[in-house]
Order: structure tokens, then sequence, then C-alpha cells
């Protein structure tokens, strides 16, 4: 069993089957227990090396809440070949409030480091974490991370480094032997920007051979012993015998597409800063596992490719390639909802897509069947707390919630978040005649009333949610079940309803108004 070896586990099961109907047990109890043990060897271990491992969890989870810049770091460090993992590790720094730099060859070792930052430096993403402050201290991007980058030339440009930083371009080509780091590598570096605060990328591309020849003509002559006319002292002021081309600017998309190619995030700037972070009802691309196939989840994020093809039939359907601030997945967006949306998948455009997640050989996608532009006024920052958690400046309940009443039939009726204070819905901004923007709504509030007779409460729950249900649709819904102490949320994250005031009447139709209120939510 601790070797997890199958076929020795078939051998041994003759002999325990024996053993045990030997000792009076019946055959079909014997092999009962035998299957659950070839059960647990798929993914069993003993207790001390659990224990083993719950104290590694323990000492990590110590590390990250206590020393979050110096945690994030290491792990940085650890998964610096991995540019999946460090665009996913990027994105928690940034939950967290801790500013990621970067790549400078000033300023960046072979790994991850710290270097202090003045807060009124840090950019204002830093602060929109998870409730976390924005620190004084920030992470710089590790040279030996960039793409197609080794060890060996990120070594020899910090030799040349020292402790001196490089004054031009002329005097790293003069100090760092570009023997040994190539050609190849030297373009990475400055496609990824370590090269920006010295000159700029279009124009040190353009300046690639002259830069190779100048560090090669300068390491020779110093290996045959020649001296410098301007003197051979470490400390001569460097005199710039390179000339760079005047090229126009590369353009920023450009420059954003290498940074996500050779680093695997966005690091001079982020298109997708614009998104909001911890969103509960959003789900990341790096979280799309084994436990969500199969769930319909919402995705938010930046549409980076599209491919297209034609069925059987000869109707398009695309394969789009999203974008957000953990990473990349792919939405499979089927012909009906091509053809309906089909204006909508046009590169670098944020959208917010619905489906259900799915997995195959361990890639993670997404089967779209709703998708719409992001718009920042529902899907911004600003009043989109946590689901479920209390209104901005008001106290936490110390009340426990109430459970949900069960619906006849046994009809679940989703996951009871804490008890909130009752807070009155906003009203949509006033368009330019004064009237109220009537917008497709981005999901229904229904509020309970609780009447004192839970049976009787259960029923009409029930009652409710068959309803909603029987619309098809792509808005979510909530319920909220009022009383005295405040007001308990229930969720529904795999099914939706449709948009109509003629199912709002009816439910209203159905009930009294005071038990039941509905809101179309903008």
């Amino acid at each position: 069993v601790g070797k997890k070896k199958a076929k020795d586990l078939q051998e041994q099961r003759a002999k325990f089957v024996a053993g045990a109907v030997a000792r009076g047990i019946p055959e079909e109890a014997a092999n009962l227990i035998m299957d659950d043990i070839e059960f647990f060897a798929n993914y069993g271990f003993n207790k001390a090396h659990s224990a083993a491992y719950a104290v590694i969890t323990c000492q990590t989870a110590y590390l990250k809440a206590h020393f979050p810049v110096e945690y994030m770091a290491a792990m940085l460090s650890v998964e610096r070949g991995n540019i999946e993992k460090v665009a996913a590790l990027v994105a928690e720094c940034r939950r967290l409030g801790i500013q990621v730099l970067p790549p400078d060859v000033n300023r960046s070792g072979l790994d991850f480091t710290i270097e202090p930052v003045g807060r009124a430096s840090a950019p204002a993403q830093a602060s929109a974490g998870d409730g976390a402050c924005p620190t004084a201290m920030a992470i710089r991007f590790g040279l030996a991370a960039i793409k197609n980058v080794g060890e060996g030339p990120v070594e020899e440009i910090l030799r040349a480094r020292g402790d001196r930083p490089f004054a031009s371009v002329d005097d790293f080509c003069q100090r760092v032997d570009l023997r040994q780091v190539n050609k190849r590598v030297l373009e990475c570096l400055i496609k990824v920007g370590i090269f920006d605060s010295l000159a700029g990328r279009g124009q040190l591309l353009a300046a690639l051979d002259p830069m190779v020849a100048t560090s090669q003509e300068a390491h020779t002559a110093r290996e045959a012993g020649q001296l410098s006319l301007f003197g051979g002292a470490g400390g001569a002021v460097p005199v710039s015998f390179l000339s760079l081309p005047q090229v126009p600017p590369v353009p920023r998309k450009e420059q954003l597409a290498w940074e996500k190619e050779l680093l695997g995030l966005y690091v001079s700037e982020n298109p997708l800063s614009l998104l909001p972070l911890n969103q509960e009802h959003i789900t990341r691309s790096d979280q799309v596992d084994e436990s969500l196939k199969g769930r319909r989840i919402q995705l938010m994020g930046l549409v980076a490719s599209v491919r297209t093809i034609l069925t059987k039939k000869g109707d398009p359907m695309a394969f789009v390639l999203l974008e957000d601030l953990a990473g990349s997945i792919e939405v499979v967006v089927f012909p009906r909802l091509y053809e309906e949306t089909r204006d909508l998948w046009a590169e670098d455009r944020l959208v917010v897509v619905k489906g259900k997640a799915d997995l195959r050989e361990g890639r993670a996608s997404l089967i779209c069947d709703a998708a719409r532009e992001y718009d920042p006024r529902i899907d911004g920052a600003a009043g989109q707390g946590v689901v479920g958690a209390p209104a901005a400046g008001q106290p936490s309940p110390t009340a426990r919630p109430q459970a949900a009443p069960p619906t006849p039939g046994g009809v679940s009726l989703g996951t009871a978040g804490p008890e909130v204070p009752y807070e009155e819905p906003p009203v949509p901004p006033p368009g330019l005649d004064g009237a109220p923007v009537r917008r497709k709504p981005h999901h229904l509030n229904i509020t309970f009333r609780r009447s004192g007779d839970d049976e009787r409460d259960a029923r009409r729950l029930g009652e409710v949610y068959r309803m909603l249900i029987s619309q098809p649709g792509d808005v979510p819904f909530y319920f909220y079940i009022s009383s005295p102490r405040g007001r308990v949320q229930l969720e529904f994250p795999n099914v939706t309803t449709a948009y109509s005031e003629t199912l709002r009447d009816e439910l209203l139709s159905r009930f009294t108004a005071d038990l039941l209120a509905v809101e179309w939510a903008q």
C-alpha cells in the first residue's frame, strides 16, 4: 500500500480474502474491505507523512501572513522557470497590495529581490488588494525569470555590474562580455525593457549588431593587453563610442505583447488594471481545475486572440484566448452564440463571459453560453463588495445566520452566506432627461420577509425558485431572508433566470408586498 504498487496489491488480494474467509469473515465483505484498501492506495499516506505536511502548511501560512513580501519573493524565485505560475503569483501580489517592479539592468538580480519603494510612488493598483495596505517594500522582477534567458548570461551581467550601475548603453557594452550573453538573449532582454532607463527598445533592437561588435572589440582588446586611450582605471568616466540610431518608438501594443510572451504578464503597463480585484462571483483563470469541471462560472478578462473555424454544417464558431490578471484560458463559443455576439470578439476588448468550466488533458477551458462587454458601471470595483459581506461602513453582525428552510421535494436553495444588515438598493443614475437609465439588469434580488410559519415560508421559497428556473436566461439571482437581526443571502452559482418585467409582475401578483420584494439590480 505504501509503495502504491497495483500489481502487488492484486497478488495480495487472493491471500487477504482467503485468510479472512478462514477467520469467519464473509467473502463479499473481505472483497469490499480490499476494495477500500486499494482505493486508499491511490492517494493515501501514513499519519507521520500527513503530520509532516501539516507542519509545513502551518509554517508557510505563518510566513505568508507575517512576512508577505519575503514569502511572495521566495515563491516567485522558486517558480521563475514557469511563466504561467509567475503570472498567477504576481496576481496574488497585486491582491495583497504588493508592488512588483519591472526588470531593470541596474536593479534586478538573478532571482526576484526586495527593495524599498516610496509610498507616494506606488501605483494606485497596489492599494486595491483584499483589504491589504500598500507596503513600503516592493518585489523586483528577476532577470533569470525572463524566457530564453539562462543563468549564465545573467551572472555575466551581474558580475560586470558589481556595485557600480551602468551609466549608458556603451558602458554596458564595454563592461559586459556579450560573447557570453549572445545576440538572442540580448534581444529578449531589450524586448522586456531592462534597458528602458538607458535607451528606447526600438533604438536598441536596431543597434543589436553594433552593441555586440562594440563589446567584442573591447573585450578582445582587453584580453590582448591593450589599454584604453582614455585610461584603464575602474573609475574612469565612460566615453560613448556607440551611436544609437534615431528610429520611431515601438508601438505600445507591441511592447506589451513582448512582455506577455517573455514574462508571462504585463509589467510596464497593464491593460487589465481596469478589472476589479477579489469579486467573489468572478472566477480567475488559474482557479479553473477539476473541482470546477462542469460547474457554471463567470470570467472577466481581455480578448487576446480569436480563432474561428467552420463546423461540419458550415457554421462559424470561435476559440477565444481570454487573459485575466492570473493567466489565460480558452473560451469556446459555439455557432449560435457566436452569431449573436460576433462583433464582441475583438482583440484587446474587455469582456465578461459565463458558461461551464471544462478540463481536458490538464488544460482548462470555458464552454461559453453568455457574453457581454465589460462595463465599469456594472463590473467595476466601486460598489462591488464581496458577495454576502456587510455594507461598507456598517459593523459586522454578531448573530449567527439562520439556516434557510428546506423546500418541498428536497430542492436545494443554495448556500447561505453571513447575515448582513438590510440596505436599500441603489437608485440607477438618471439619464440626460432626468429619467432613470434602463439597462439590462446585472442580477435579480428577491427579498423574503419571514412570516413566523416556517412551513409556509419553505413552500413560498420553493415556489419562487421554480418560477425563476422555468424562465431560461443568463441573469443571476439571489434570495435574501429578512429578519429583525438582518438578512441571510442565498446564492445560486449554477442556475440563472431571464430578464422580464412580466416575470416580476407575476411574482408580485402571487405574493403581497409585505412578504416579497423584487429588484432588478443594475
